[in-house]
């Protein structure tokens, strides 16, 4: 748990980021929390905004 605190921090800030449409240099893709290999990373996923905005434009 230790060694992953700095990948949740960064989720909760992104997490509220997202939530409260902050200026979000990850726009259009929000955090997820995995595990990998014992340890707790941040995985970005696209929204489902920016996935049916991109459907839009094909």
């Amino acid at each position: 748990m230790k060694k992953s605190s700095a990948n949740i921090y960064e989720y909760v800030t992104q997490k509220k980021a997202v939530e409260d449409e902050l200026n979000n240099p990850l726009y259009g893709y929000e955090p997820h929390l995995i595990m990998n290999d014992g340890l707790i990373e941040v995985s970005y996923e696209p929204t489902q905004a920016s996935l049916d905005k991109s459907k839009q434009k094909n």
